[in-house]
């Protein structure tokens, strides 16, 4: 699925909230550095997996250490992640998580700057899937003229229940789709944090109001969700060696590291762009976007990471204007025999996500 992991909404709740609350204390948290060292994630997929599934073929791929604007260095790294994106769609199983982080600063009279920690699991059995991604604002800054940094966190109080959000989809049998979306009542756990992101339990969907609680046809879940294939893509982006800047290939042995810098002009950004700006009143634009993929030989993906920044007028209305850096590292496993954290929900959860979503397509 495209990396759902939230860019940093408009921070306009705290150029707004500054002027008027001016009291009580929320200590900041650091953005935990992130692990992949359990379930397996990185490791080779097992033989058992592999039936079906489409391997890299060598003589299609030009190596590069260095970033390089030649067509063949271009076209071996997009061929290198279309066959991975299409292995992804027919591999029986797969489990991932991803950690990721962003720093938005908008300017509104003076300049703000907020940081927000990011995560997010994808399990597909199967025709069964599931989705799971949360972010917690965890540091506000105001910034001078001069780039001094004073901490601000007594916004924090203000800005999480605004900006924090977990966000879930859920699909038995590939064809219909439940989506639930909340803001920081979702958390259960106070002081707010991610510690204990991989427990089923840990969000209170009770609270997501009908609004953000859908069913969806396969074809409904697509143009919701902005995908360009299916619900089992690595990104919206349409990689393509003529919709990239640059790119380096190299050989690791049991698999290959594919970089790139895609054009931020080109067609290759169509679904993102339109992500970026789908909640209307903001004309924000990339500055950049990047991608390294590192795929296993036989043709499935290790490691996805990606880092973008945005700019422009956050709010339309009032002129507000601001940029914003992110960054995003996932890694994948195959084998279910390792697998202890990255599971399915358990079936009172998913009974109660059922319910909610076909009470509110019931009416």
């Amino acid at each position: 699925m495209t990396k759902k992991l939230r860019i940093i909404p408009v921070i306009l709740v705290i150029c707004m909230s500054l002027f008027i609350v001016m009291t009580g204390c929320v200590d900041k948290r650091e953005i935990e550095k992130p692990t992949f060292d359990f379930d397996g994630l990185g490791s080779a997929p097992p033989e058992s997996i592999l039936e079906g599934i489409t391997p890299l073929d060598e003589s299609k791929i030009t190596l590069s250490e260095k970033e390089s604007s030649d067509m063949e260095i271009l076209d071996s790294a997009s061929y290198i992640f279309r066959i991975a994106n299409n292995n992804m769609q027919i591999v029986p199983y797969y489990a991932s998580y991803a950690a990721g982080s962003g720093v938005a600063d908008i300017k509104f009279g003076i300049s703000v700057r907020g940081s927000m920690e990011l995560k997010q699991i994808l399990i597909a059995d199967g025709k069964e899937w599931y989705y799971l991604d949360a972010g917690e604002i965890v540091n506000v800054e105001s910034v001078s003229g001069s780039g001094k940094q004073t901490d601000i966190n007594y916004m924090l109080s203000v800005v999480r229940p605004a900006l924090d959000y977990a966000t879930r989809y859920y699909t038995p049998d590939g064809k219909t789709f439940y989506y639930q979306s909340g803001s920081s009542n979702c958390f259960k756990n106070k002081p707010r944090s991610m510690t204990n992101f991989f427990d089923p339990y840990t969000f209170n969907w009770n609270k997501v109001t009908d609004k953000w609680t859908k069913k969806f046809n396969f074809e409904e879940y697509m143009d919701y969700s902005n995908m360009r294939y299916s619900n089992r893509d690595l990104t919206a982006m349409d990689i393509r060696g003529e919709f990239l800047e640059s790119a380096s290939v190299k050989d690791n042995g049991e698999y290959y590291t594919a970089s790139m810098t895609v054009k931020i002009d080109s067609e290759a950004m169509d679904l993102n762009k339109k992500n970026l700006n789908a909640s209307g009143n903001r004309e924000l634009s990339y500055k950049y976007q990047t991608l390294t993929i590192e795929v296993w030989k036989s043709g499935l993906i290790r490691r996805y990471y990606t880092t973008n920044g945005w700019e422009g007028i956050v709010v339309t209305s009032l002129n507000i204007k601001g940029s914003s850096d992110n960054n995003y590292d996932q890694y994948f496993s195959y084998d279910k025999t390792l697998i202890n954290k990255l599971k399915m929900p358990p079936k009172d959860v998913l009974d109660d996500f059922f319910k909610a979503c076909d009470e509110v397509a019931a009416k």
